[in-house]
């Protein structure tokens, strides 16, 4: 079978340089090329790839041409019986592994998108050839030994660590800033007046050239002395040093582990993607006198949102809610910003000004984009924090939509404000958390409204006292009714009724026929402590009934009278209860049968 072997191009935007394209003649196996690249160009445009997509993807069909060189590859193609081509697709694979790191994902993306791509051109060629199926349905090697554990949701415990753990961050990076300025301000020029002196030191990092600062002199106050000297004044870490950054450096521009601090906690408080605040700019943030307006950039559904976050905090008293932590980190970074050359928001200093990269005119300074930058796993291995694998700012996310689902008690609760095209396709389903506890919560709520709803009122208290506290109404007036009952009347009910001719389980205006047989389920029945000794006389006789009816009798006559009886006296106090028992009460009317209330 000839194939086609010109060249396959794909352009993008209106200037027709602007393209990408594989010439299967540059290779040894040029007709496997040109097949599969018939198979990438149908693919993206059968899922409406970009064209910028659909030409990055074009670089590894350039390394599977370029590994395939041997002479016998020129008689690969996939129309043919497939022995030889799926034994060289896996070499290739094996190559990928071994050239690549033991956590790189090349191996495992590129193995996926060919399999695509020959998955398409043998659908769209109406080609059969089992062995090629099976290997392009078969996973692909991706030479990972492990399987990493699920993003899920850190547990309250993690969430409570980190939260605890990031402000002490903030607050010690506070101080350590304070220092800094204190001292900055008795600062002189180190070139007339010596740069033994810290004061000195830091200005001359501040205000002069890059090419004067004898970084060598500088470094002499390396971290071996910055145990003694945050001592000296009044801030030493945990780990008896400044993390991650040079002890000088940072009293004038906060190290990254205060930025990761700070996401976060910001993270916490807003359930926003990592994104949103990575690669935050100084223009993004526009400051009012009671909020913070922020411009968040989402990727996964591309789209720029303003956030209103609260913040009524003062640089004299800061805050910790959203808006409060964007105040805190502007002063934090406010020499840094005003030193810096772009509009990044998290400029940070670095731990050897010699080995920066910065878009700075200094180079101990950098942009949080850039290396070096802090991440979760950075705080737990400083700090020594028991949190649980992996270290992803994701799981942030994640764990605030558990917790709203915990408090609202709904998957929907949980998207919060996110409802775009992900939320109706269950994007927001990402673990069994939220499902769980918001089942839980909503069944818990339902048993509290329902025995609400069908549940008699109790009042701990006596009848007579309660029509002296309680305001006018119907409570008040079942109080005196109940203080005044006769010796008779208090044989004949078990509790006081709100309305005797609404009954629940008959049309209204008809006298109850179901007391007090069905008083304990009932919402107008008002039990007071009046009762209790009425109570425990009416267990004792549904007691003397069980022992002379068989169980299953039993069950079905009187078995939710019992339990009803059971759940009320529960809900008094022991005391109250023991108290009573020793009340002798005489009950008369039969409690098998019905009778009129009064």
């Amino acid at each position: 079978m000839d194939v086609d072997l010109t060249p396959r191009t794909i352009r993008f935007g209106l200037d027709r340089r602007n393209a990408t394209t594989i010439t299967p003649t540059e290779y040894s196996c040029s007709r496997l090329v040109a097949e599969i690249a018939d198979g990438w160009l149908g693919y993206h445009e059968s899922v409406g790839s970009q064209p910028a997509t659909t030409a990055n993807r074009s670089s590894i069909l350039r390394k599977l041409g370029r590994h395939l060189s041997r002479p016998e590859d020129s008689q690969l193609t996939l129309h043919g019986p497939g022995e030889m081509l799926t034994q060289r697709l896996h070499d290739w694979e094996q190559h990928l592994i071994a050239s690549s790191g033991p956590t790189s994902r090349v191996p495992k993306k590129h193995g996926l998108m060919v399999r695509k791509y020959v998955l398409h051109y043998l659908a769209s060629r109406r080609v059969k050839n089992e062995l090629l199926q099976a290997w392009a349905t078969a996973p692909n090697l991706d030479g990972q030994t492990r399987l990493d554990r699920p993003l899920d949701e850190f547990s309250n415990r993690e969430r409570l660590t980190l939260e605890r753990t990031s402000r002490a961050v903030v607050r010690q990076c506070e101080a350590l800033l304070q220092t800094g300025r204190d001292l900055l301000a008795h600062g002189r020029d180190p070139r007339q007046h010596g740069w033994n002196e810290v004061p000195n030191v830091l200005w001359g990092l501040v205000n002069l050239p890059e090419g004067e600062i004898p970084y060598g002199q500088v470094e002499l106050f390396t971290s071996a002395t910055a145990a003694t000297f945050l001592d000296e004044h009044g801030i030493i870490s945990r780990s008896g040093q400044v993390p991650e950054s040079h002890p000088l450096f940072s009293l004038l521009a906060p190290p990254d582990h205060y930025a990761i601090a700070v996401r976060v906690l910001l993270h916490l408080k807003t359930g926003w993607a990592p994104e949103e605040t990575k690669n935050l700019q100084r223009t993004d943030i526009e400051y009012t006198d009671t909020h913070v307006l922020v411009r968040a950039r989402k990727l996964r559904t591309p789209r720029t949102r303003t956030h209103s976050l609260p913040s009524a905090a003062t640089d004299e008293s800061p805050g910790w809610s959203a808006g409060d932590l964007i105040r805190r980190a502007r002063r934090s970074y406010e020499l840094a910003h005003t030193l810096a050359e772009n509009e990044a928001f998290w400029v940070g200093s670095v731990r050897r000004a010699r080995q920066a990269t910065t878009v700075s005119g200094h180079r101990w300074l950098h942009h949080q984009n850039g290396p070096p930058v802090a991440s979760i796993a950075s705080l737990v291995a400083t700090y020594g924090l028991d949190i649980s694998e992996p270290y992803d700012l994701r799981r942030l996310r994640k764990t605030v939509k558990s917790a709203r689902a915990v408090l609202l008690g709904t998957l929907a609760g949980a998207a919060g404000d996110d409802h775009t095209v992900e939320v109706f396709r269950n994007h927001y389903a990402h673990s069994t958390t939220v499902h769980a506890v918001s089942a839980a919560t909503v069944r818990r709520v339902q048993e509290q409204t329902l025995s609400r709803a069908i549940g008699p009122v109790l009042i701990p208290g006596l009848a007579s006292e309660i029509t002296a506290t309680v305001p006018a109404g119907p409570i008040r007036q079942v109080a005196r009714d109940v203080a005044a009952e006769s010796a008779t009347d208090r044989q004949l009910s078990v509790s006081g009724c709100a309305n005797p001719h609404a009954p629940p389980h008959r049309e209204a205006g008809q006298v109850c026929m179901d007391a007090p047989s069905m008083c304990l389920r009932c919402p107008n029945a008002i039990v007071f402590t009046d009762h209790i000794p009425r109570l425990l006389a009416y267990r004792q006789i549904l007691k003397e009934l069980s022992n002379s009816l068989a169980p299953p009798q039993f069950a079905a006559v009187y078995g939710q009278q019992l339990a009803n009886l059971t759940e009320i006296l529960e809900r008094f106090p022991d005391d109250t209860i023991a108290q009573a028992a020793g009340t002798p009460v005489r009950l008369h009317l039969p409690l098998n049968e019905r009778a009129s209330h009064r």
